[in-house]
């Protein structure tokens, strides 16, 4: 029977299998067993079939000689669609996409609205004994309702979706921006990502739910924030490594009204970082895709695909990413 390494087992919500789970699948799964560590590298058994979760360390699938599925609890295989020796390995790759769908959907609300709203402003003059409505009357000129706006959602995955019909429904004016469009959504106008610096200058807010790829690295720069409308609001939900943060920086001051952002150039800000400074900024930590919910769905996919792994059903495992046609 497979042996499962699991690396979901940090002090965090999201990061640490919870025990009701755990019991859950060793009663399910009796002949099974899984090994949650916090530290997977210290492992090269050759009897691990399995790796489960969202910190794989570069190279140490090739210490599991064994090693013939991968179930990232992120979206996270997009680490390593260009890494040849991972790809020459005969590997069954699936993830957890489309699990947090609803929570960033539901979080980027909260940072548009917070934004448009001025709910920065509020909560200073709150924390200062200044609420009143002169208090307020400098941050009277920002404030915007969302059927007013022009939005531009640059990733067009399953968030993207899910954002672009969202803010449709709220009467909002929507256009899309992907590296790719194999399906074409006709309710949306679209462009290519190779577009983005031509037309980003026509829209009152624009939305990164991009997907790591090494070519976006820094792409949202200066040359970027310089073409955005003056007065413009900028969120991002996507990947920390897109966006240049000083550049951001600069654009706060002269360009944008505001940004929201959840991902930052490094995992944690340091203490001394401008953005902290900044009023007409939103930082969370990295909390987007929490919910309540999150490990209620967790097990749905992984139960699922791994009861379909011990019965040899690869073809039918759900969010296959890569290597499925090897193991017909």
């Amino acid at each position: 029977m497979p042996k499962i390494l699991c690396d979901l087992d940090l002090d965090l919500f999201m990061y640490r299998v919870p025990s009701s789970l755990r019991d859950f699948l060793q009663q399910k799964f009796p002949r099974h067993t899984i090994t949650y560590t916090a530290s997977p590298e210290r492992f090269s058994s050759e009897e691990i079939e399995v790796y489960w979760g969202n910190r794989l360390p570069p190279n140490f699938y090739q210490q599991l000689t064994n090693l013939k599925w991968i179930h990232f609890g992120s979206v996270g295989f997009d680490r390593y669609e260009k890494s040849r020796s991972f790809l020459d390995r005969d590997l069954l790759v699936t993830n957890s996409s489309d699990i947090a769908t609803d929570a960033i959907e539901t979080h980027t609300m909260y940072q548009l609205f917070s934004l448009i709203r001025q709910s920065r402003s509020i909560e200073i003059a709150r924390q200062n004994n200044t609420l009143s409505r002169l208090s307020f009357e400098n941050s009277s000129s920002n404030i915007r309702n969302i059927r007013d706006l022009s939005i531009l959602i640059v990733g067009f995955g399953n968030i993207g979706r899910r954002l672009a019909n969202s803010f449709l429904s709220l009467k909002a004016n929507v256009n899309v921006v992907s590296n790719k469009f194999s399906l074409q959504i006709g309710q949306f106008p679209n462009y290519h990502i190779s577009q983005l610096s031509e037309i980003i200058g026509n829209y009152d807010c624009i939305i990164s739910v991009l997907p790591f790829k090494e070519e976006l690295i820094g792409i949202f720069d200066e040359g970027l924030f310089k073409n955005m409308r003056k007065g413009s609001y900028f969120i991002n939900n996507g990947r920390g490594s897109h966006v240049k943060e000083m550049d951001l920086i600069k654009a706060l001051e002269d360009t944008l009204a505001g940004a929201a952002l959840d991902v930052f150039e490094t995992n944690t800000l340091y203490k001394n970082n401008p953005l902290f400074l900044k009023e007409n900024v939103i930082l969370t930590p990295h909390i987007g895709a929490l919910d309540l919910n999150y490990w209620t769905k967790q097990k749905e996919i992984f139960v699922y695909n791994l009861e379909r792994y011990i019965n040899f059903d690869y073809k039918h495992m759900k969010n296959i990413c890569y290597g499925v046609a090897d193991y017909d």
